[in-house]
């Protein structure tokens, strides 16, 4: 059942057989065609060498096959090669091309099942983390080369709407207001990009985030913030202290008068109607960190993630020193703000 089910071998043959027949073929499947739509050892390794001779330039047939396969030591006998080279298709091919990409989907789909019920099992590893896992490869089963390749007229025509009209009217498509007239006058904090913020201690770093993250929310977008030395509470403080003026130490430790409890009132009403997200269990280290990312763009759409700080981020990296290491953290924040299509804002 299984096999029925994953694989059609006489739809890989045909394929195969046409394209060593039919040289135009190639050029037609081209945003498809890949090792992994072939399960059955013989086409796929069919496939390898007939690939290796179309990207020297050459032509894939029955002739110039037997010493590619030789090349490559591919145990397909010349009696393999010349049946499966009779499955012709009288028609175009791209169908049977499209049944085998819908078999090697069907067994990525099976393949992550498998992990994730591996995963259920194994509580060393978050369900956040295994869902998030399982989530990415998910969306990228629908990705081929004909849907993540773009022409330059595709980029200009999205960037004419997106900057050019955009800019002419007024309209900001891609920045998020940070409520600092020097930053908004050059663009806001762009979507994709990796923003650090960096000074020497006490100088008001946390602040200045906190700030940008409630501006952010005010104007609708979602943002995640994680703090390796405050708790949610504090964070919540700080930003009612913002909007009040009232000092985050006095809501924190002293009796409120009535004046100060209205004004506490009506800042913590508009606050609750923005949508900020604190995960404090994904605060230990770089990767429970950049799994929550992902979890909370796919469920709550997040546009901006700020973390808070770099340094004392405990990450997991083979590097030998401390400025590597930082290296590679401020790699994968930018990787995956590019990913996301959101901004991520390192202190």
């Amino acid at each position: 059942m299984e096999e029925k089910i994953l694989m059609d071998l006489p739809c890989e043959q045909i394929v195969i057989g046409t394209l060593l027949n039919r040289q135009g073929e190639w050029l037609e499947n081209a945003d498809i065609l890949s090792d992994g739509l072939f399960y059955d050892w013989r086409t796929n390794a069919l496939y390898k060498a007939a690939k290796a001779i179309v990207d020297r330039g050459g032509q894939a047939d029955v002739i110039t096959m037997l010493p590619e396969l030789e090349r490559q030591k591919a145990n397909v006998s010349p009696q393999d090669l010349a049946e499966i080279s009779n499955h012709v298709s009288i028609q175009a091919v791209r169908p049977y091309v499209l049944r085998l990409l819908d078999m090697q989907r069907r067994r990525d789909m099976a393949r992550i099942a498998m992990r994730l019920n591996a995963d259920a099992h194994d509580e060393s590893k978050s369900v956040e983390q295994a869902q998030t896992a399982a989530q990415g490869e998910l969306n990228g089963l629908l990705v081929t080369a004909s849907t993540s390749i773009k022409t330059l007229a595709d980029v200009g025509r999205d960037f004419t709407e997106d900057y050019i009209t955009a800019n002419r009217k007024g309209e900001r498509r891609t920045g998020l207001p940070t409520g600092f007239k020097v930053a908004d006058d050059m663009g806001g904090f762009q979507l994709g990009d990796l923003w650090v913020i960096a000074a020497e201690s006490s100088q008001g770093k946390t602040s200045l985030a906190i700030n940008v993250a409630d501006n952010v929310a005010r104007h609708g977008m979602a943002v995640a913030f994680y703090s390796m030395e405050m708790t949610a509470a504090q964070l919540y403080a700080r930003m009612v202290a913002a909007r009040t003026g009232i000092p985050s130490s006095t809501i924190c430790t002293r009796p409120l008068t009535d004046g100060q409890m209205e004004v506490y009132h009506r800042a913590s009403t508009e606050m609750g109607q923005c949508h900020v997200y604190f995960d404090e269990r994904s605060t230990s280290s770089l990767e429970t960190i950049l799994a929550s990312i992902r979890t909370l763009a796919y469920r709550k759409d997040i546009k901006m993630a700020v973390v808070d700080y770099l340094q004392i981020l405990n990450v997991n990296t083979k590097s030998l020193n401390q400025e590597q290491a930082l290296g590679d953290a401020a790699r994968r924040f930018k990787n995956i703000a590019k990913e996301l299509n959101i901004c991520v804002v390192v202190l």
